[in-house]
């Protein structure tokens, strides 16, 4: 089952037991606050408002490499995206990225329902 992260910040906490014979599958849900170039990687934050929070931390994520060219609104400071990886108690290993509609975010109890679905225990 892949769960689903609002907090980068948190993955440990969150995921002790995660380790590279017994990685966890998840989806992360963030902010982009910068993306930097020659490591490919993009430093992200917690949305404030699906955490109910305010956050100053990060966490740098690296993207997969591809053929492809990424696209521009991916990397650009504000964006919210969505990471499918696998955490393995000290890095991600990203299979996919994009970027999150944050119009579906603002719809009647988006925020409740993502919140909800967070916080669900893993069986």
């Amino acid at each position: 089952m892949t769960l689903l992260i609002l907090d980068p910040c948190t993955l440990s906490e969150t995921l002790p037991n995660a380790s590279l014979s017994s990685p966890v599958r998840v989806r992360l849900i963030a902010q982009v606050v910068e993306y930097i170039d020659h490591e490919y990687a993009l430093v992200i934050r917690p949305v404030n408002n699906l955490i109910g929070a305010e956050s100053n931390g990060t966490v740098k994520v690296r993207l997969p490499t591809t053929n492809q060219p990424l696209d521009r609104e991916l990397t650009s400071l504000g964006t919210i995206v969505q990471f499918d990886a696998f955490y393995d108690g000290s890095g991600m290993t990203v299979i996919s990225c994009g970027v999150v509609d944050s119009g579906a975010l603002m719809r009647e109890n988006g925020l409740e329902v993502m919140r909800a679905v967070a916080s669900l225990e893993r069986i």
